[in-house]
């Protein structure tokens, strides 16, 4: 999710939160520990609303948030020259357990893809994966790297989980 980084200085240490509100009095965020780390000089960050809007109204209705426990970050122009990757969704880290692990994702693997749509970045994953139901299965294109350096299309079947299983 994109953050929020301030120049304001608040104590939001363990489970500190809070909402993130403009000028004209709208919310545009909220605050999360976690958004800025060590180091931060406690500065105070939180995530987009505009990104967490679709777990926010999963959440009021009650219903599962989608989960593939794929952890990553949109891959920048400067890695699509220097490295060679394709556009899409680098893989940094896959959860333990999760439905990604289970299709056989891995760390450094690419996502480009989710059944047959192409993805440019993470913010896109994240729209396309909400608009899924749990036990749903989805088709993610993907790219790994070869032994020669390059990148080969891969594909993953994959079962949407839920992110708040009881």
């Amino acid at each position: 999710y994109r953050l929020l980084c301030t120049n304001i200085t608040g104590n939001v240490q363990g489970t500190g939160s809070g909402a993130l509100i403009n000028r004209q009095g709208q919310l545009i965020g909220i605050i999360h520990p976690s958004v800025l780390g060590e180091g931060s000089s406690n500065r105070i960050g939180g995530y987009a609303i505009s990104d967490i809007k679709g777990i926010i109204e999963h959440l009021s209705n009650e219903s599962a948030i989608p989960y593939t426990g794929i952890y990553g970050m949109d891959v920048t122009e400067k890695l699509i020259k220097k490295e060679n990757m394709p556009q899409g969704v680098y893989v940094k880290e896959v959860a333990v357990d999760s439905p990604a692990m289970a299709a056989g994702i891995q760390s450094g693997d690419v996502i480009v893809g989710i059944d047959g749509e192409d993805i440019g970045n993470l913010y896109n994953y994240h729209s396309i994966l909400m608009e899924k139901s749990e036990g749903s299965e989805i088709n993610l294109k993907g790219c790994r790297q070869g032994t020669g350096g390059e990148y080969v299309d891969i594909d993953f079947k994959v079962t949407v989980g839920s992110k708040n299983k009881d």
